[in-house]
């Protein structure tokens, strides 16, 4: 790796915290929407990914499987281990008909990625007639400007295309990339989240604050609650916070309103504008809240 190249990296708001609580499994039909996730790949027990993904997503199994270690469930935010698995299960919590096709391009052991890795995943998925991406992971703190091999990737993008990406967990307006690459109107859509913090709800009712972790500014498009959310490890469940679930949540919210019809911006679009306003620091004016849908069972 080039070391003066920005990685694409992962660094949650902590390590996962098991717990007893999951998500129902799904039962229902499948529909036939895909939607891209790049991340770290899809974590394999005996050959089958989590039951919670089962049946639900596409992989490359010589390219985009997450290879547990022995610490896959109590992995650091520098491990990536298992971090595509708990992206993917976010997704279908919000959209649980819809199939995911995994591209497993971020480093098992050190949470990094070469641009041009992720720039090929993105080619591939639009290749593949894919019109909803979701870019959980950003750049190197040190990063001044957007990483050119992925702009250019996006540029190739049809209008239509959507692309959600995490904003970052470091609590400063500084741009985050790719979340925070600026295309024009006639150019895919980018979608940069930051993370709320629901365990911080007003009593009065309405959104939730921003989390302390959380990136903010005027280039951040909206927010989704990003602390404690629950998600598929290894074996069970767990509760992690980060701006990659705060992103998944958004992905999940988008293909949902996919599923009565819509495509992909205008679904995006009509998310964004109806949904309640939260307030940001360093930011001119409010921004959109994209709250959760999901049946938690103790």
């Amino acid at each position: 790796m080039n070391m003066l190249t920005p990685a694409r990296i992962i660094r949650e708001a902590g390590a996962p915290e098991l717990t007893k609580d999951h998500l129902p499994p799904y039962l229902g039909e499948m529909s036939d929407l895909f939607v891209g996730v790049i991340d770290t790949g899809v974590v394999l027990r005996g050959g089958r990914p989590h039951p919670f993904l089962d049946g639900r997503v596409r992989f490359d199994p010589h390219r985009d499987v997450d290879e547990p270690g022995d610490d896959a469930i109590a992995c650091t935010p520098a491990d990536s281990d298992g971090h595509g698995t708990f992206v993917a299960g976010v997704i279908l919590a919000q959209a649980p008909s819809v199939n995911l096709q995994i591209k497993g391009v971020l480093d098992r052991s050190r949470g990094q990625a070469e641009d041009t890795a992720v720039a090929t995943a993105i080619d591939e998925l639009a290749q593949q007639g894919i019109t909803l991406m979701n870019l959980s992971f950003s750049g190197d703190s040190w990063e001044e400007q957007a990483p050119q091999v992925i702009t250019d990737a996006l540029l190739r993008l049809p209008p239509g295309v959507v692309v959600v990406a995490a904003g970052g967990n470091r609590p400063t307006a500084e741009p985050a990339y790719p979340a925070a690459i600026q295309l024009g109107a006639n150019q895919a859509m980018v979608i940069a989240v930051g993370a709320a913090d629901t365990s911080r709800q007003p009593s009065t009712g309405g959104p939730p604050p921003v989390a302390d972790f959380s990136c903010f500014g005027d280039w951040v498009t909206a927010y989704a609650n990003g602390r404690g959310v629950l998600g598929p490890n290894r074996d069970g469940w767990s509760r992690w916070s980060g701006t990659s679930f705060a992103a998944a949540t958004v992905t999940g919210r988008i293909a949902a309103a996919m599923l009565t019809g819509s495509d992909a911006r205008t679904a995006a679009q009509a998310l964004l504008a109806g949904a309640p306003l939260i307030i940001a620091p360093s930011t001119r004016g409010p921004k959109p809240y994209v709250g959760e849908i999901q049946s938690v069972r103790g």
